[in-house]
């Protein structure tokens, strides 16, 4: 069953669709990348300054009990970032306004945050947060300036002690509620508390107790639900807390430490009892910070649409990128006719051709690609001319080659037997010799015909190819001593080769052969020069020489210098058609240099085994 085809047309319509589609593709993708990346840059700017603005604003909460005041706040805030900061309640009654008092806010417009210190928007805000509590909002955990400055000498002085008396690396921090306490580095770690002791250090402050017990006081009906009894001490080593074992169900809570906040948290640990302490927090601290309020920037990232593509941006892109395709298609057709119609004509003439029809030589197109087509066409019906011409006359030739000795050989045996002639010694030997040139041509048309279907036995081994230059020297120095011509022969260098020696000696005989043929006067030399990849063999003679022209085909079958049939320099016309065949089954290569009257060269290189 026949395969269907697509046509040309088709094809090239797909795929001016596929590469016109991937390329609309790929730039409205580098497009929306590229401009992505630019308003990814903008958004992160905005993010930015909105985070700066927020942070501001936060902090101003935290630290005051209410908006009264911030005006001048939010105009500097507005002045350094160029934009206008509204601020309002959450029923949008302005608090404070960057814009002058006539620019009312709209009414659609929308918050780029609400500012509540105690319930912070972690994406903007940049302070500390405890448990979900901007830490800078302490409420009545701030500590008085009188302690402030107490505690920080005791800091100071416990600092000094460790570093000089126990050489402790230590330094004084400060927590958000303003306290002073000693750092001491990991690998310095060890328990101070009796080291320099500094009371002052170890005791919160009276401010800091009653915070503390106004946390409990909202916490513990809460943790009571959750299964948690806690109990109030001090540091009195008499107290109840001193005498429980540890397994005690009851929870102790040093109501004295000034890191009381941090033990109730270790204490209650997570989830809802977490959230009753979160919670506890919240209610001690409502009165002491700003109540919760709507923050308007303009330009604000909070305030812009969503980012990507409209569904008005997306059909603009769809219909445009529908246009093109059209277009793409009607171009692809129009440019498909113009690539079809010389195809078409190089089809038909190729089938004439197959037919053995002699088609016309086909028109070169104006694309050169196709015109090289075209021009390729035309010179291999013109060679196939050649090639059939050629058939013709290696017909003839053979059929000469083979009339001329059996014509000899017929007529002189009609002549014995007709008692026309007798059977001396010199016709017999006459005789004898037609046979042997029929049998040599018969033998070079075989080995023609393996060589062309790649059968030719060819069996290499390591051989000298000076012992090949001494053999056909010794067969050819005879023909040539007769002709009155001398015969050199040289070799140099290691000549060990991976070759067939009977077919080496058949290249060698035939080059060698036809030296002497067409030698009348001079000499001739044969040399095996050993070479870095292999042996060149070099066979230089004094004869008539070869015409330039003719050089191109001295490798073709029944092809002599002499053009006549004459066969007055002898031998089949096929010796160096063979020879070229050897050469290659080889792996070497074949050369011929010729001056007319002044002789010719002919240069064989036959590799080593890699």
């Amino acid at each position: 069953m026949r395969r269907r085809r697509t046509s040309l047309r088709v094809r090239l319509i797909a795929i001016s669709v596929v590469v016109a589609g991937a390329s609309i593709a790929t730039t409205a993708w580098i497009t929306t990348t590229s401009t992505s990346a630019s308003i990814q840059e903008q958004y992160a700017q905005n993010v930015s300054a909105d985070a700066t603005i927020y942070d501001a604003l936060l902090g101003y909460a935290a630290t005051h009990t209410s908006w009264t005041g911030v005006g001048s706040r939010v105009s500097a805030l507005a002045a350094k970032a160029g934009r206008r900061i509204t601020v309002t309640t959450v029923g949008r009654t302005t608090l404070a306004d960057s814009a002058p008092p006539r620019s009312s806010l709209a009414a659609n417009a929308r918050p780029a945050a609400t500012v509540n210190p105690l319930a912070p928007d972690a994406a903007l805000t940049r302070a500390a947060l405890i448990d979900g509590i901007d830490a800078r909002a302490v409420g009545p955990f701030a500590l008085t300036s009188d302690d402030v400055r107490r505690i920080k000498a005791a800091a100071t002085r416990q600092a000094a002690c460790l570093s000089k008396h126990y050489g402790v690396s230590a330094s004084v921090a400060v927590l958000p509620n303003r306290r002073s306490h000693v750092l001491t580095r990991p690998a310095d770690f060890f328990d101070v508390d009796g080291l320099c002791a500094e009371p002052d250090l170890y005791y919160a402050t009276r401010s800091e107790q009653a915070a503390a017990a106004a946390l409990l006081r909202n916490a513990v009906p809460c943790l009571a639900k959750h299964g948690i009894d806690l109990q109030v001490v001090g540091r009195d080593k008499t107290s109840p807390a001193a005498s429980l074992p540890a397994f005690s169900p009851i929870t102790y809570i040093d109501v004295l430490s000034p890191t009381f906040q941090q033990e109730l948290d270790d204490a209650v640990g997570t989830g809802d009892r977490k959230g009753c302490v979160e919670d506890a927090r919240r209610a001690v601290l409502t009165k002491y910070v700003a109540p919760p309020a709507l923050v308007f920037i303009s330009g604000s990232v909070a305030t812009q649409p969503e980012r990507g593509l409209s569904r008005q941006g997306l059909r603009r892109i769809v219909a445009a990128s529908t246009v093109i395709l059209l277009l793409t298609v009607l171009v692809c057709v129009a440019a498909a006719g113009g690539l079809i119609r010389p195809l078409r004509a190089l089809t038909s003439a190729a089938e004439r051709t197959a037919r053995g029809e002699r088609p016309a030589q086909l028109r070169q197109s104006r694309t050169r690609e196709l015109a090289t087509l075209a021009s390729s066409f035309n010179f291999m019906s013109s060679q196939l001319d050649v090639a059939e011409q050629r058939r013709k006359d290696m017909i003839s030739d053979v059929a000469h080659e083979l009339r001329t000795p059996l014509g000899n050989i017929r007529g002189w045996l009609e002549a014995i037997q007709d008692g026309v002639a007798t059977a001396e010694p010199e016709l017999v030997a006459s005789l004898l010799d037609e046979s042997r040139l029929l049998q040599s041509i018969i033998d070079d048309l075989q080995d023609l015909a393996l060589l062309d279907a790649d059968r030719m036995p060819i069996h290499p081994e390591t051989i000298d190819a000076g012992d090949a230059v001494a053999q056909v020297a010794t067969i050819h120095q005879a023909t040539a001593a007769a002709k009155g011509l001398a015969f050199e022969t040289r070799t140099r260098g290691d000549l060990v080769l991976h070759a067939d020696p009977a077919r080496l000696r058949q290249m060698l005989g035939n080059i060698v052969a036809n030296a002497v043929r067409y030698t009348d006067h001079g000499g001739i030399e044969l040399r095996a020069t050993a070479t870095d990849v292999g042996v060149c063999f070099v066979v230089s003679d004094t004869g008539v020489g070869i015409d330039a022209q003719d050089l191109p085909h001295v490798f073709d079958r029944f092809w002599r210098a002499e053009k006549s049939r004459s066969r007055r320099s002898g031998g089949s016309g096929l010796g160096l058609a063979i020879t070229h065949h050897l050469v290659q089954a080889h792996g070497g290569q074949i050369d011929v240099r010729s001056e007319v009257g002044v002789g010719t060269t002919v240069t064989v290189h036959l590799p080593r085994p890699g």
